[in-house]
């Protein structure tokens, strides 16, 4: 009986290490992400601001 649950409270731990090391996985990947749209999104606006000075000169 008592390796019995033993072996439970190993399981239990093991998975709750699997939780945390899963849960710090999906924050690393999604602050990889959001550095990626944000770097994305500037890039874009840099863009959109070299298309309005093209137009501004043309139309000027």
């Amino acid at each position: 009986m008592r390796q019995r649950i033993e072996a439970t409270i190993e399981g239990i731990s093991t998975a709750i290490e699997k939780g945390i090391s899963q849960k710090s996985k999906g924050e690393k990947a999604v602050e990889e992400r959001k550095v990626y749209l944000l770097e994305n999104e500037r890039k874009m606006n840099e863009l959109k601001e070299n298309l309005i000075n093209i137009r501004q000169q043309v139309f000027s």
